[in-house]
């Protein structure tokens, strides 16, 4: 394009087209041929990232939930909290999130213990328990019943990129604008 616009001043006759509009053409193909560039650097950089344990699950489930840590647990929450976990096990089973916790530690050595993978498959056994979330956010994954005791898994980490991916942010709520008198069940 360049070339046709150069030639096209040179020879002071348009070859078909004005060379304002070579030039016009050429500066829009510079551009895309850049921004194409930019966009495969992007995406080979990110397929070289290493994947880190970069967020709690506290910090998950609120973000699932929709709701800051400490309203957690309001009166219109358990419900969500409750499936936010067990959604938070469906997606480490079938791979969508990678998990990992502390082994074999109780909450008051965390510190000692490094972060370590939790194997995907074992989310097939394991569970994190509601009531044992509630007391204390960093509880250890609890095993199903008729399930092998290998190990206690605590303080459960995932990808802050991942975890975007799967449960996108959702607006924090700030007030609870409803009726303050509910309707008994019929």
């Amino acid at each position: 394009m360049s070339a046709l616009a150069v030639s096209s001043g040179l020879l002071g006759s348009p070859l078909g087209i004005p060379s304002q509009v070579w030039w016009g053409l050429a500066v829009f193909l510079m551009f895309v041929t850049a921004c194409i560039g930019f966009y495969e650097a992007e995406r080979e950089r990110d397929s070289k990232r290493k994947v880190l344990p970069d967020m709690a699950l506290e910090e998950v489930v609120c973000q699932i939930v929709g709701v800051s840590a400490d309203r957690l647990f309001d009166y219109d929450n358990p419900q969500k909290v409750s499936d936010a976990l067990l959604d938070i096990r469906e997606k480490a089973l079938l791979g969508a999130i990678d998990t990992w916790g502390r082994r074999d530690c109780n909450s008051m050595d965390l510190r000692f213990y490094p972060l370590d993978t939790v194997d995907r498959g074992s989310w097939a056994f394991r569970h994190i328990d509601y009531l044992a979330f509630m007391r204390d956010r960093r509880c250890a994954l609890g095993v199903a019943s008729g399930q092998p005791r290998e190990f206690r898994v605590s303080d459960i980490h995932m990808n802050r990129d991942q975890v975007d991916r799967t449960w996108p942010k959702k607006p924090m709520r700030r007030f609870n604008l409803g009726w303050p008198v509910r309707k008994a069940a019929a």
